[in-house]
Order: C-alpha cells, then sequence, then structure tokens
C-alpha cells in the first residue's frame, strides 16, 4: 500500500467561460486563432471566388464518383440486358462530365492567373 494520499479533481469551470492566459499554462483551456474561417473568406472577393469555385468542383467531382459507381453497378448487374446500354451511357457521362469539369477549371485558372489574382488559391 502506498502512503501517497489522491488529491481530488481540479474544480476548473470549462474551457470556453474561462479566458485562457497567454502562457498556455493551464490544460484546461485553449485559444482559437480563428474562430470564423468561413466568414473570413467572404471578406475578400478573390479570396470567396476562390472557395466557390473550389466547392464546384468538389460537388462535380463527387457526382463523377456517384455516376462512376452507379454506372458500374448497373453495367455489372445488367447480363447483356439493355440495362447493359445505359450503364454505358452513365458511364460515358460521368466520363464527359469530369472532362467538361477539369477543362472550364483549367480556363477559369489560366483566364485568372492572366489577371494577376495572387490571392486565387485553385
Amino acid at each position: 500500500p502506498s502512503s501517497e494520499t489522491s488529491t481530488p479533481a481540479s474544480t476548473a469551470t470549462p474551457a470556453a467561460t474561462t479566458p485562457s492566459d497567454s502562457s498556455g499554462s493551464d490544460p484546461g483551456t485553449f485559444k482559437v486563432e480563428k474562430p470564423a474561417a468561413l466568414a473570413d473568406v467572404f471578406t475578400d472577393p478573390s479570396k470567396a471566388l476562390s472557395f466557390i469555385l473550389n466547392m464546384l468542383v468538389a460537388i462535380g467531382g463527387t457526382i463523377f464518383i456517384i455516376m462512376l459507381f452507379w454506372g458500374g453497378w448497373l453495367y455489372v448487374t445488367s447480363m447483356g440486358t439493355e440495362q447493359g446500354e445505359k450503364a454505358k451511357k452513365t458511364l460515358m457521362g460521368a466520363v464527359i462530365g469530369i472532362v467538361i469539369i477539369a477543362a472550364l477549371w483549367a480556363v477559369i485558372w489560366f483566364v485568372l492567373s492572366r489577371l494577376n489574382l495572387q490571392n486565387l488559391k485553385l
């Protein structure tokens, strides 16, 4: 048996209500450097444009992946029926769509780089 006595747990208040000191010595608190990063995006037009374009590319890529899996599933389960033609059209549509998205992204990037928008991160 140990002769040490246990100390009661700290009764500190939650981090959100306790101001953090600058040294950061209290492990129960933390300091948030950028609390509203999304709101910060829309203060600068080039950051807003960059955010919107990147979101559109991400949404297009997600739709491409979904259509690719859906077309593949239709093709695998078609077993030679007319559903196989629908699957091929779905797969071809997905590939054409991602090519269009990539081409538009490249054109937009080229045009905006010629306009010298240094803050734009595509």
